[in-house]
């Protein structure tokens, strides 16, 4: 039962570490998909070609077109990295869900045994009086015969 124990902190150990590593996963992820937004509503604000009505010269124009092209890779390039990272997040998610259904068992199998050592150890007390009742009988009998 307290074998169980050192293999049970070194479970609860591991759980903890990939609870740990998927909510910085989780957190990455998060991350990337606000900046995704924020890339997307840049890309909506650049593509105007007037600002309050009056229209771009074409060398602004041409720059803010350039400017479009660039957001434009780095959200693919964000967009793609997220795909990356869910994929990493959902590994870790099995590996901790994995981690944590180990724990559990261990913990169940140390509640079990932990019962039977106590219900093992009321047996042995319940003999022992048992046993200090029937000599305590046979001293008395014995008393009785000796009067």
């Amino acid at each position: 039962n307290f074998r169980l124990e050192n293999f049970l902190r070194i479970r609860l150990h591991r759980e903890k570490n990939l609870e740990i590593q998927l909510a910085q996963a989780t957190g990455t992820c998060l991350f990337l998909q606000h900046h995704i937004q924020d890339l997307k509503e840049e890309i909506s604000e650049n593509s105007a070609c007037t600002v309050g009505g009056i229209l771009f010269d074409p060398s602004d124009l041409s720059v803010r077109n350039l400017y479009g092209k660039r957001l434009e890779k780095e959200l693919h390039k964000a967009q793609e990295e997220l795909v990356r990272r869910e994929q990493e997040r959902v590994k870790i998610q099995q590996k901790y869900l994995e981690a944590s259904r180990d724990r559990k068992v261990l913990e169940k199998l140390k509640e079990r045994k932990s019962a039977e050592y106590y219900e093992m150890q009321e047996k042995e007390e319940i003999k022992i009086l048992d046993e200090v009742a029937s000599q305590f009988v046979l001293q008395g009998q014995k008393k009785r015969k000796g009067d």
